[in-house]
């Protein structure tokens, strides 16, 4: 038996049973051979790929995004004025309708905007979003950014630009918030 077993013809019908086993007997089985190397199978893989890969690269961009609020050096104090009211504070997927007005350190208003929509986790103004999160209905915030502080965000550095004392205070007051209808947000 072993001398039929040394004969290289048998080893090769022996090598071709267990491949077409493996790939082609039973490719209905989910966790078959033959199934997960099946064309649908294989496309399907890759799309997964394809997403997780999108997924990543999505969050990569965001976290660039977020760094360019500010690098490691900034200062950036916030603090409530006035608490607001109400059971509920603004948290990610929230629509809110703000105020706000941009200060220097000595009380001089920079630019001021009396009613603005936006939606905490949709990314289109990164430092509001971030910086709502937590109020309450009529509640006040003060945030201080210091002169040292380094900011790839242009917006940022063109107003602690045009401040005479280098720093800014961003003074938001919350008019109302609402759950959001949108989807794909994200607050991380």
């Amino acid at each position: 038996m072993m001398e039929l077993l040394k004969n290289p013809i048998i080893k090769g019908i022996g090598i071709v049973l267990i491949l077409y086993f493996a790939l082609f007997a039973n490719t209905q089985h989910p966790k078959s051979l033959g199934n997960r190397l099946s064309s649908e199978n294989i496309k399907k893989n890759l799309s997964e790929v394809k997403n997780k890969g999108e997924f990543i690269a999505s969050n990569v961009k965001i976290a660039k995004d977020l760094s360019k609020i500010a690098t490691s050096n900034t200062k950036i104090l916030s603090e409530d004025a006035k608490i607001g009211s109400g059971d509920f504070a603004v948290s990610c997927g929230d629509e809110a309708v703000i105020s706000y007005e941009i200060l220097t350190t000595d009380g001089k208003v920079l630019e001021s905007f009396a009613s603005e929509k936006v939606t905490v986790g949709s990314k289109n103004n990164i430092f509001l979003e971030k910086n709502i999160i937590g109020m309450k209905a009529s509640g006040t915030r003060n945030i201080n950014i210091t002169n040292d502080t380094i900011s790839q965000d242009k917006t940022i550095s063109q107003r602690l630009n045009k401040s005479d004392s280098g720093s800014l205070r961003i003074k938001i007051t919350l008019l109302s918030f609402a759950k959001s209808s949108a989807t794909n947000l994200s607050c991380n």
